[in-house]
């Protein structure tokens, strides 16, 4: 069967990209249920990626309305925070360790925030190993998002 963009393959489980045109397994795809093959039309990389676009062309206003929301629902907004928190340390208890002692060790000036390779200042700590919780590489969020997921 010849692939078309964004056609569900019937041999394999596999779907075109309407965006970037590779036949990728239905996997790369997120799921869709209001089309009739269940799966988005682009996949996940290309998603990211043009949702990282939309990011930086309003990044400002993303933020802006973010910390409004934060305001007029701070009890929302604090057990949002806390619940999230609290799920994250029982499923990851050596990351939160990690995070801990680097956030320690940020705060009491033992670790010095390094700028991202590409310039960017807000950055955050990437743990190759989280049980060398102060070697950690410095990365924007979009980087670390990238070295991560990939």
């Amino acid at each position: 069967m010849k692939s078309q963009k964004g056609i569900v393959s019937s041999v394999s489980n596999t779907k075109v990209c309407k965006k970037c045109g590779v036949e990728k397994a239905l996997k790369s795809f997120g799921d869709e249920p209001r089309v009739k093959d269940g799966k988005q039309a682009r996949c996940r990389n290309c998603v990211t990626i043009s949702a990282h676009a939309l990011y930086i062309k309003n990044r400002q206003l993303i933020i802006d309305r973010s910390k409004k929301w934060a305001e007029r629902n701070p009890e929302k907004y604090a057990e949002y925070q806390r619940k999230s928190s609290a799920a994250y340390r029982l499923k990851y208890p050596e990351k939160a360790k990690a995070h801990d002692a680097v956030n320690n060790a940020v705060r009491d000036g033992r670790l010095k925030k390094q700028p991202c390779y590409c310039g960017e200042t807000i950055v955050e700590a990437h743990h190759e190993d989280y049980s060398k919780p102060l070697d950690v590489e410095w990365l924007c969020n979009w980087h670390h998002k990238q070295k991560f997921g990939e």
